[in-house]
């Protein structure tokens, strides 16, 4: 008797630990970490798979997505994105140039070149609507230069937009 109850607390704890484990991307959450240098910034961004697929088959349709084989799939990724970013420096839209895209079974990473970010940067200007076609989706932003970081959230509420007017990065 006391070994059933022992054997069913242990399967439990198991059953609890593999549960909170098994779960580890959530589809409505992306992360973002954009650093900044005078003169030069990169993007990284990470996903979950299930949500590159649900929002990339809403923008190209389903019937494109699932035909196209992984390196096509790669290239939409990329030029999505490129589409639903963007970053402006006092007004002036900053070009982005992907660099690479790594797209895993369960988790997808990206990285993006700024190529004409100015030496000075303020007036800062974030906007990312990347994977919105996802209910509640949440673009947690971390923005880092050499002696500042901060972390945003940008969503609905905010129009996923986000503004640093004081010199960012100096």
């Amino acid at each position: 008797m006391l070994y059933n109850a022992i054997y069913k607390a242990i399967a439990l704890l198991v059953f609890f630990f593999l549960s909170q484990t098994a779960y580890p991307h959530t589809s409505f959450i992306s992360f973002y970490k954009i650093t900044l240098s005078p003169g030069s910034g990169y993007i990284y961004g990470s996903f979950a798979r299930q949500g590159v697929d649900i929002a990339l088959q809403n923008y190209y349709g389903e019937p494109r997505y699932s035909k196209s084989n992984m390196e096509e799939k790669k290239k939409l990724l990329g030029w999505y994105l490129l589409k639903k970013m963007s970053i402006k420096v006092r007004g002036e839209n900053i070009a982005l140039n992907v660099n690479d895209v790594r797209l895993g079974s369960h988790e997808t990473n990206i990285s993006i070149n700024m190529l004409n970010m100015p030496k000075e940067i303020s007036d800062l200007e974030i906007k990312i609507t990347a994977m919105s076609e996802t209910r509640n989706q949440q673009n947690v932003v971390l923005l880092k230069s050499k002696d500042k970081k901060e972390k945003v959230i940008l969503s609905k509420k905010n129009n996923f937009k986000y503004k640093v007017l004081n010199g960012f990065g100096k």
